[in-house]
């Protein structure tokens, strides 16, 4: 090709492709079709320098187009004495790479040395600084492909750079402008300070800072009102042409404002857009029923659940369905954010905001909803047309009635609820079909699902009851109220979650009992062979099927779909009875009664003569009992019914491998339950689920690896923007503090286990965990006393370490990052203090 061929003229030329004109290069030859003030140019095309000769270090610019280039310049740059000669790399100046700084650009260049110039140009296209640059963008090559730009150079009286979002802060809803006296390149070399300018969509003037100092007076800096103006709707009209935001290069001259450059802003999509809404995440409490990473089928059935209860909390209150109907969305009370469930905080205030009685005091309802702090969230949920007394008195009279029947209603929720469960065998759920499933799945969800009144109701009671008793014994300065209330909880029995417990030792002694059976269960390395064994003795068998009977989903994770259980895999348990069959002793429930009966008289004596403050202790005291008691109870038949509903999709994820829907039956769990309903109806857009769980798979192994905090706040959607990143474990060490749920002050050496199976060496040690669920219930016995890093009084570990009187502290910040196993500490189950001992310390 002839070297004119790959001189490319805007006006002159057809309009050339990214390849032959670069990013920069393509940018301006399409704004100075649309009349922007670009200073005039012409290209020299990429093409030119992917000619085979430049491939053995041949110099970029021949004797003919060095004639050809000086020929342009004189017809189409002749009114022009200096030109800027810069780069248009193919790569540059995208909306993910832009290269900015990592080329070389020649200024105030005479039109005799263009050529030369070039040169230097083309150099640059593979410096160190550009392939360091290549190899961090994961983009391979020997350098970049690269086009010429020759412009017209403008003498500056001012120039800089203009972004059409703030580029600090991310904020959508304003331009940050800079601004300096000469050339623009003095700004970005950093040889001088620049003039700062932030301004609204609509041009008004939000800040202004010359040089380093902050200023009201406009008129103090390079540009004046009207320049600042100028230069906004340059970055407005540009944006407005491209479709993307611009970062954008200007300069004036002889009060003419020209247009250097236009390129996409490339790091907005890691900053939030603050002018978005703001949503605060939380995992404190709900990590315990949900801990580590949750499938998007489990996410999809809990999260219509939690939406139905709080709706029939409110209802339960007194909350007018109108009013339900007309906030429907903030009913939508969890994320799944990196495959981690969450509270969404701002949904979870404006449920709060709804209810009668916050309008007139906002900061009781708050504190007795437990609400800590709102970290930003503002209520907007629509109001009630109601007059506030009205729907206050209407919530008492709510509560009232309610309370007055819990029990009752307790009652019969246990026969709904085991009703609902006989309709639904598992016999009849085997190798059924996905219409069957469905209806199945349909039929628990009228009768149970949209009726979870008395367990709702019960938990709100507990909360409350224990809030009371709280209360009252702060009144009466009572030391460590909080500790008191758990001593007076402790040891009241019937309490479900200590039945696992129980059951397994009964069934280590019966084994036991026959020493060889004992002796071939210990030795054997296979579990499916020692469930045989245990199975091959009749008593053992019995109480072995009985346990898996009861409790075989009373398992670590439990409320989760995809986990397997005891009840499906009767080998899990093995590890757990021999340690059991090892273990010489358990601890022991404390004989508290001694202590709380004195508790009492303390109380009581505080109390005075007055018969009524005496019996309203007592009836508070009672509540709370019973409530919080009734609370655990009521999670088992929770877990009941999760692992009714896991066999419904189980069996479907059974169904679809044998008709070659899905490659794996466990497949299933990576689908929602909206997806399996709508494939089966015929009415979903995804027809190869193989590929999109293959998809899914891929994020959930890249999510494995990241540590998401506690609270997390985002901006709009928390999937845009790289919000949800990792957080490093917190830095910590020295004594630690918590919760005392549980009395008692012992010292042990500590056994950190991050699950359950984890239990060699437990026996007789100090548990230290994350978090826990009711499916660790059956490793506390073994254990010398427990602290938990999440957690409150009224969590499960608390209220079973309470009723077996073993020594416990919950909500122990870092407590997985200092402690480890084989440390001493001595932990006081009142205080909540933890100490950790050292030398001739470590002893009990």
């Amino acid at each position: 090709m002839a070297a004119d061929q790959f001189i490319l003229i805007p006006g002159i030329s057809p309009l050339p492709g990214l390849k032959s004109a670069g990013g920069k290069g393509l940018s301006l030859w399409k704004l100075i079709e649309q009349k922007f003030p670009v200073p005039p140019f012409f290209i020299l095309s990429a093409d030119y320098f992917r000619q085979e000769k430049f491939k053995n270090e041949h110099p970029f610019v021949s004797d003919g187009l060095s004639e050809q280039i000086l020929e342009t310049i004189r017809i189409h740059l002749g009114t022009y004495d200096l030109f800027s000669v810069r780069s248009s790399a193919v790569q540059e100046d995208g909306s993910h790479y832009s290269f900015a700084g990592q080329f070389k650009t020649v200024l105030n260049v005479k039109a005799a040395d263009v050529p030369a110039a070039i040169e230097e140009v083309m150099k640059s296209a593979s410096s160190e600084t550009v392939l360091a640059y290549l190899n961090h963008q994961k983009k391979e090559g020997s350098g970049a492909e690269m086009a010429v730009i020759i412009q017209a150079m403008i003498p500056s009286d001012k120039s800089g750079v203009g972004f059409s979002i703030d580029p600090v802060t991310g904020n959508r809803n304003c331009q940050r402008i800079s601004a300096v006296t000469g050339l623009g390149e003095l700004l970005v070399s950093g040889e001088v300070n620049a003039d700062e300018y932030t301004v609204s969509r609509n041009q008004e003037i939000l800040f202004l800072q010359t040089g380093k100092q902050p200023h009201s007076a406009i008129d103090s800096g390079v540009l004046s009102e009207g320049e600042i103006k100028q230069v906004s709707e340059l970055i407005r009209t540009s944006e407005s042409f491209f479709g993307r935001y611009q970062d954008i290069e200007w300069t004036f001259a002889k009060g003419k404002l020209y247009l250097l450059q236009s390129r996409p802003v490339t790091t907005f999509s890691a900053l939030p857009d603050r002018s978005d809404h703001l949503t605060l995440w939380d995992n404190s409490n709900i990590t315990e029923s949900y801990p580590g990473m949750t499938s998007p089928l489990t996410f999809s059935f809990i999260e219509d659940i939690y939406r139905e209860v709080y709706q029939q909390f409110c209802k339960v209150l007194g909350v007018e369905t109108e009013l339900i109907s007309a906030n429907h969305e903030v009913f939508s009370m969890l994320g799944h954010l990196k495959y981690r469930v969450y509270y969404n905080l701002g949904n979870w205030y404006q449920v709060l905001s709804l209810l009668p009685g916050y309008e007139i005091n906002s900061g009781f309802m708050e504190q007795m909803m437990g609400v800590k702090e709102k970290g930003g969230v503002t209520v907007k949920t629509v109001p009630s047309r109601q007059n506030k007394y009205v729907r206050l008195i209407r919530m008492v009279f709510h509560l009232l009635r309610e309370w007055i029947r819990i029990e009752s209603s307790i009652r019969n929720f246990y026969i709904r609820f085991q009703a609902a469960l006989d309709k639904v065998p598992d016999e009849f759920l085997r190798n059924q079909p996905p219409s069957v499933l469905k209806s199945a799945y349909q039929k628990l969800e009228k009768n149970l699902i949209t009726r979870w009144d008395a367990p709702l109701v019960n938990d709100f009671f507990a909360m409350i009851a224990f809030g009371l008793l709280v209360k009252q014994l702060e009144k009466l300065n009572i030391d460590q109220p909080k500790s008191t209330a758990n001593l007076l909880l402790m040891d009241e029995g019937g309490i479900i979650s200590t039945e696992p417990a129980a059951d397994l030792r009964v069934l280590a002694e019966k084994i036991r009992e026959n020493q060889d059976l004992t002796d071939k269960i210990l030795a054997c390395s296979y579990p499916t062979e020692c469930v045989r064994l245990i199975r091959s003795e009749q008593e053992s068998a019995q109480l072995f099927d009985l346990y898996l009977k009861k409790f075989g989903n009373r398992w670590a994770e439990e409320l989760k779909l995809e986990t397997i259980t005891p009840a499906t895999q009767p080998e899990l348990i093995i590890p757990l009875i021999k340690v059991y069959l090892t273990s010489g002793s358990f601890t022991k429930s404390a004989d508290l009664s001694s202590d709380k009966n004195k508790a009492i008289d303390q109380i009581e004596g505080k109390l005075g003569p007055f018969i009524l403050k005496k019996a309203g202790f007592r009836w508070v005291l009672n509540q709370a009992r019973n409530r919080v008691k009734s609370r655990e109870n009521l999670r088992f038949e929770r877990t009941r019914l999760f692992a009714k509903i896991r066999t419904i999709f189980t069996e479907w994820g059974e169904y679809y491998f044998r008709n070659d829907i899905i490659s794996s039956p466990r497949d299933i769990f990576f689908l929602t339950k909206e997806e399996l309903f709508r494939f089966s109806e015929g009415t979903s857009p995804d027809v190869d689920l193989k590929a999109l769980i293959e998809s899914r798979k891929k994020d959930w192994n890249e999510a494995q690896s990241v540590r998401l905090p506690e609270r997390i706040k985002t901006f709009g959607s928390p999937f845009s923007f790289n919000q949800l990143i990792g957080e490093e474990p917190p830095v910590l060490s020295g004594d630690l503090s918590g919760l005392g749920c549980s009395k008692g002050k012992i010292r042990g050496k500590v056994k950190v286990v991050h699950s359950p199976g984890e239990i060699e060496g437990l026996s007789g040690c100090i548990l230290v965990a994350e978090k826990t669920d009711p499916g660790w219930t059956p490793l506390f016995p073994l254990a010398k006393g427990l602290i938990i890093e999440r957690g409150s009084l009224l969590s499960h570990a608390a209220i079973v370490a309470r009723e077996m009187g073993i020594p416990a502290i919950v909500s122990v910040p870092g407590v997985m990052t200092v402690l480890t196993s084989g440390m001493w500490v001595e932990m006081d189950g009142s205080t909540g203090m933890i100490v950790i001992l050292e030398g001739e310390n470590q002893h009990e």
